[in-house]
């Protein structure tokens, strides 16, 4: 998926890395409710692409790029990883 695809009406979802964030914090969320380790894979794959993006706009930070890079800082702020372990 690309962002455009996800959000095709928000601006602020043109990054990708931005998306991956949403999805990653998605995916965990139901990872913690259903306790599924298929969407806790999936939480670490967007996990994981969104922070190969995000330090890719940090590093080329603008005025443009402000608002998704605090965007994804936030919302990859979120994650409750350590917050749950799944009985084995």
């Amino acid at each position: 998926y690309t962002a455009e695809t996800l959000f095709p009406y928000t601006t602020l979802f043109r990054s990708d890395f931005v998306a991956h964030a949403s999805l990653a914090l998605s995916a965990e969320r139901l990872a913690l409710v259903t306790r599924s380790t298929e969407a806790l894979e999936d939480s670490s794959r967007y996990k994981s692409l969104a922070l190969k993006g995000l330090r890719k706009a940090i590093y080329s930070f603008s005025k443009e790029n402000a608002d998704a890079v605090l965007c994804a800082s936030i919302s990859l702020g979120f994650h409750p990883s350590n917050w749950f372990v799944f009985d084995t």
